[in-house]
């Protein structure tokens, strides 16, 4: 039986080092002393600037990263990865934060806040299809505010897998190819 976290990668390298977990996917992160990335399951998607289909800012002309200044954002946790890539994205078009109100682990109420609230977020694109799919989520159209980011698999530098964390490797590494 596989076991399936949702969480942001302090939570999974603890869940590896503490064998609650055999695998996690993260964006790349540097190896330690326990855990390692498996080399061979590396591929990229995108995270983007995400919110409800009717945001004032989609109401604009030509928007750009500075109208989502002020707008109320939810974003995962300072000290994550998803938050470094938030700033990272912001930096890189000259830009300080945006105006954070709130920060989750939780991706479900980051959505929440999205689509019930008038709030900005910043999302893989894989974790909003079913929402983009509904209609209730959509990536804004926004130069700069979409960016590749490159995923990893990472396991425990010591030990063996069992058997269905070796499966779950080898899908990853033919998705990866």
């Amino acid at each position: 039986m596989w076991k399936f976290w949702r969480g942001v990668w302090d939570r999974l390298a603890e869940g590896l080092v503490k064998h609650e977990i055999d695998l996690a996917l993260s964006m790349a992160m540097p190896d330690t002393e326990e855990i390692v990335a498996i080399a061979d399951c590396r591929w990229e998607d995108a995270g983007c600037a995400v919110a409800s289909p009717g945001h004032a800012l989609r109401k604009r002309p030509c928007p750009d990263p500075c109208d989502t200044l002020e707008v109320p954002w939810a974003v995962a946790p300072r000290g994550t990865a998803p938050f470094e890539h938030v700033r990272q994205v912001f930096e890189a078009a000259g830009l300080g934060l945006p105006n954070i109100v709130a920060e989750t682990r939780s991706v479900t109420a980051l959505k929440n806040r999205v689509t019930h609230s008038g709030f900005l977020t910043w999302v893989a694109e894989p974790m909003i299809d079913a929402g983009r799919r509904a209609g209730v989520i959509q990536p804004l159209p926004i130069p700069g505010l979409i960016s590749r980011r490159t995923l990893t698999a990472f396991r425990r530098r010591r030990g063996f897998l069992p058997s269905p964390a070796v499966k779950l490797r080898e899908a990853l590494r033919t998705l990866a190819a």
